[in-house]
């Protein structure tokens, strides 16, 4: 597992993941957009599973850094 932190106002820039993986929302919310236009937003003690050859880019949103195990 790991533990990953972005800061408020950040990113993580567009990427993909070659293989499945999940994460789990400590602290924050979470937007997760995709280039098609699609968005998601994850909150504190919510799983999310990562896009797997998509696209996309992780944001965080409100007054809380986002804290997440993966």
């Amino acid at each position: 597992m790991l533990r990953v932190e972005i800061p408020l106002g950040r990113e993580t820039g567009w990427h993909t993941h070659p293989v499945p993986s999940f994460a789990y929302v400590i602290s924050g919310t979470l937007t997760v957009a995709s280039k098609d236009g699609r968005q998601l937003r994850f909150t504190a003690s919510q799983c999310l599973a990562e896009s797997v050859d998509v696209l996309h880019d992780g944001k965080t949103l409100g007054a809380t850094p986002v804290e997440q195990s993966r």
